[in-house]
């Protein structure tokens, strides 16, 4: 068995190599590469939603680091976790740069997407019933849903929509999922690289039998839903 004088000479020794080791002066280790990380809370956002932008500092003297957002639409802020609000559709592209006192920065950028959305509750009877919403030209991607808990009523009904001037656009095929909270979902979609026809467009649903239900339209300024992130530059 170890003396009390034996186990303290050890740990001295333990003590000795391990401040060794976390002393980037006295071993003249290399200094790591300083870079910032950029993250939102949500990889989209519809319009006038609030996302929280986060920045982390990575190899800078943290003490003083200070952050410089700019959100691609004119806004700035220099928080750490900033928030922000898009009021207009389209694709930002959000940077931060991040600073400390010794002049040492870096910065991060990616691609965010805000968009137009609506959400509200009706009910039809026999027959058509119509919404109108505006759609402009840089607009690359449009979807109609329309959610009830009523499945062989939903299922029975068609929905289509028609493009700005009238002109006919050709969504993809109706969907008809049930949802994990019961209810049961027909959605449309239709996608375009280069646009659509600008205008007020249809939204039209046609149905045999009456029964309520939950209408959510989504306009797009891209034909992708999950931007890519991109590293510090």
């Amino acid at each position: 068995m170890l003396s009390r004088a034996a186990i303290l000479a050890v740990a001295l020794i333990v003590i000795s190599v391990f401040s060794g080791c976390i002393s980037d002066d006295s071993q003249g280790s290399e200094k790591e590469t300083p870079e910032v990380l950029l993250w939102p809370s949500i990889d989209q956002a519809r319009l006038g939603e609030t996302v929280s932008f986060t920045g982390f500092g990575i190899g800078f003297d943290n003490s003083t680091l200070q952050f410089y957002w700019n959100f691609g639409d004119g806004a700035t802020g220099t928080e750490a976790i900033a928030n922000h609000k898009f009021l207009s559709p389209g694709v930002f592209n959000v940077s931060v740069e991040a600073h400390d006192a010794n002049g040492t920065y870096a910065r991060a950028y990616r691609n965010f997407v805000a968009y137009f959305y609506d959400e509200f509750q009706d009910e039809i009877f026999a027959g058509n019933k119509s919404y109108f919403y505006n759609v402009s030209e840089s607009s690359k991607m449009v979807v109609f849903q329309v959610i009830s808990s009523e499945e062989t009523k939903l299922n029975g009904s068609s929905i289509s929509f028609i493009g700005g001037l009238g002109k006919n656009v050709v969504p993809t095929g109706a969907k008809f999922v049930e949802l994990a909270d019961g209810r049961y979902a027909k959605k449309i979609s239709v996608k375009s690289e280069t646009g659509f026809p600008a205008g007020n467009w249809e939204f039209r649903i046609n149905s045999s039998e009456a029964f309520s239900f939950t209408v959510k339209i989504a306009i797009y300024p891209t034909t992708y839903t999950a931007p890519p992130c991109c590293a510090n530059g």
